[in-house]
């Protein structure tokens, strides 16, 4: 199984150009040349730079089986040219660890990682560790200090031991997600500067009364000195691994001197001053909630534009081949009539899969900045856990068809599927809130027998199984209401959709996808592509962190 943060990028080319390689680990190669490249080369004696993920320790060799020259390269290192290490354009083996051993020489240039899992939160566990933290303390009845302690408790779990473990968590959980689609922000000095944030924060929570002014001011002064290292609104995406836990400090933070300014300075806020400070924090809640949806945006884009087509027609032929330049990964070689085509389809096939896949990773994360609007004291509707919609799919090949989408906006909600088949899956017919959203595939007489599920209100389609080859071959719905089929023949791959594992109150909320639509015996449903509705669950009441 893969640890969060350890991962190695190789390029053939100088400064991260050429074709690639990604390998996670922890992981030891013995022959590069077992592997090929996103170029369709070898992988032995091709790289000239690479980039290491934040809990990535690897030593590389010059011979095949781990012998020859070597040399050492340390987490959240970028190495632009390796010839400057000897190493350049002849790395045969390597061996990727998710930590530091005993063998490894001291790095000259030290970046900050952190090994051990093993304690109170890894990065596997931190997102909903941490949710839990954040909806107690906003749950919590205001109190002064509170909701600032359950942050202390949440960010730093063990702090005699490993003061750093759940911030270094996040960083491997973004890393491992994010990888070289952009670059995170790397501060070698962030333990000084973690350091002195739970300094301040331990100060002011654990103040007497006489200390809390000068404790108060201490912290909102490291915050706002502290916010461009941790969010930065101006390029979120640098500083993705540390927005969701130094975010909801800062709000929580100015949420607590509107909420209890009396009690830190002696004095209460005027009611206009009140609805000022209130301004402001709403102001930054919207900032801060825009950046982190614009960084998301950017990631899901900039991945799409890493599948490219590599074109090695010749005179008499063309061939043309779809390959992802972060994965490494190569599709099959198209040639002949229509190659690029073919090409062209596999690529935004693979384009799909894999942002739908970053954006479900990415959700994990920032879904929970939902939760920053309850940090505005005027808010004062029932906290909800924070809701995504997750996109399994697309199930299918990419071919002459035309895109549909049938989703349910908020509000409404699918009350009827219907599906025609015979050998294939001929129709597909999606019903939102009664209103037919239109025939997908083939129309008219079709002696298909038809399928449907119909929900009243309340009820919802909670899984569906298919199997598919070029073409959707079965497909069927299963309702909680107890309603289930199954139509069409078999195919060579069977798929399974419903809501990700440890989500709540999951249900279909549309299918989207493509078809050839008409009469004729060639029109039918081609791709597939669900859409769930879930959320990140909380705790039903304040789970108290010490």
């Amino acid at each position: 199984m893969a640890t969060d943060g350890c991962w190695v990028q190789f390029y053939d080319g100088e400064k991260m150009s050429g074709g690639t390689k990604r390998f996670d680990g922890p992981l030891e190669v013995s022959d590069l040349n077992d592997y090929i490249f996103s170029t369709g080369e070898k992988g032995g004696d091709e790289t000239d730079s690479l980039v290491l993920g934040s809990r990535a320790w690897i030593q590389v060799f010059k011979d095949d089986d781990y012998g020859g020259k070597t040399a050492y390269f340390y987490p959240n290192q970028t190495i632009e040219d390796l010839d400057a290490y000897g190493m350049g354009g002849t790395i045969d083996s390597f061996k990727l660890y998710d930590y530091q051993p005993a063998s490894f020489p001291a790095p000259t240039t030290v970046t900050w990682a952190v090994e051990d899992n093993d304690g109170v939160v890894s990065a596997s566990t931190i997102n909903n560790f941490f949710r839990t933290a954040l909806g107690s303390a906003l749950m919590l009845v205001p109190v002064v200090g509170a909701a600032l302690k359950t942050m202390v408790y949440g960010l730093w779990p063990d702090p005699r031991t490993n003061k750093e473990q759940a911030w270094a968590s996040f960083q491997n959980y973004i890393s491992q997600v994010v990888g070289t689609v952009y670059d995170q922000l790397i501060d070698k000095e962030l333990t000084i500067k973690l350091q002195g944030l739970y300094n301040v924060m331990r100060n002011y929570v654990e103040s007497t009364e006489s200390e809390r002014a000068g404790n108060f001011t201490a912290l909102i002064n490291t915050l706002d000195f502290l916010e461009p290292s941790f969010l930065d609104v101006e390029d979120p995406q640098k500083t993705l691994k540390f927005s969701l836990p130094f975010g909801s400090i800062m709000l929580l933070t100015m949420r607590e001197e509107i909420l209890f300014h009396e009690e830190i300075f002696g004095d209460p806020l005027s009611p206009d001053e009140r609805a000022k400070r209130v301004r402001r924090l709403q102001e930054k809640i919207d900032a801060y909630q825009a950046a982190i949806a614009a960084a998301r945006a950017e990631l899901l884009a900039l991945r799409a534009t890493m599948i490219k087509l590599q074109d090695n027609s010749s005179i008499t032929v063309d061939k043309w081949t779809p390959y992802d330049t972060y994965s490494g990964w190569r599709g099959v070689e198209e040639y002949s009539g229509g190659a690029k085509r073919r090409a062209e389809y596999a690529a935004a096939k693979h384009t799909e899969v894999v942002t739908n896949e970053l954006a479900w990773q990415i959700d994990q994360n920032t879904a929970q900045t939902q939760l920053w609007s309850w940090a505005n004291p005027d808010n004062v509707t029932p906290i909800r856990a924070p809701e995504v919609v997750y996109l399994d799919g697309p199930y299918g090949d990419f071919q002459e068809s035309a895109r549909f989408s049938a989703v349910a906006d908020d509000g409404k909600r699918i009350t009827q599927v219907r599906v025609r088949a015979g050998d294939l899956i001929d129709s597909l017919e999606v019903f939102i809130d009664g209103t037919s959203t239109g025939v997908q595939g083939r129309t008219g007489d079709t002696n298909a027998a038809p399928f449907e599920v119909t929900l009243a209100a309340g009820q919802s389609i909670i899984n569906s199984k298919g199997r598919s080859s070029t073409l959707i071959n079965a497909l069927g719905f299963t309702a909680d209401n107890g309603q289930s089929f199954l139509a069409g023949s078999p195919g060579n791959s069977g798929f399974d959709s419903h809501p990700p594992e440890g989500t709540a109150d999951g249900r279909m909320v549309g299918l989207s996808g493509y078809s050839l639509n008409g009469t004729t015996a060639g029109c039918n449903l081609k791709v597939l592509t669900y859409h769930w509705y879930c959320t990140l669950p909380l705790p039903e009441k304040p789970v108290l962190l010490n």
